[in-house]
């Protein structure tokens, strides 16, 4: 797979078009072959974009949890909850990953923050 991507490198990214054909397992394969999580197509859609225009909230839910940005504006200036904003509403699964996310990142930065508290 890393083959292909470095021979293919002219192409558009890869795991856009996979994410908007709701290719989970293509997706993934590609991101663990070194393809950019967030890549953007030539209007700025990254996969984390077209999986949520196309309502493919698993594979949405698999690329915040592996850490895609959700707040990345494509050219016309729309974060991924501008183009499908019911797949954020409070309660639905995307909206608790991006949490668990958060959570997860503070937990870590006050760790750090106490082991550099100990240290002095």
């Amino acid at each position: 797979m890393r083959h292909v991507l470095k021979t293919h490198a002219d192409l558009p990214a890869p795991p856009v078009a996979s994410a908007q054909a709701g290719h989970s397992e293509v997706v993934e394969a590609l991101l663990e072959a070194g393809a950019a999580l967030d890549a953007a197509d030539e209007n700025g859609y990254t996969p984390l974009h077209h999986a949520c225009d196309a309502e493919h909230v698993a594979l949405a839910v698999a690329l915040v949890g592996r850490g895609a940005d959700a707040e990345r504006k494509t050219r016309g200036g729309k974060t991924c909850s501008m183009v499908r904003p019911a797949l954020f509403a409070d309660g639905s699964e995307l909206a608790a990953a991006l949490q668990a996310r958060a959570d997860a990142k503070a937990a870590a930065e006050a760790e750090a923050a106490a082991a550099a508290a100990e240290e002095q």
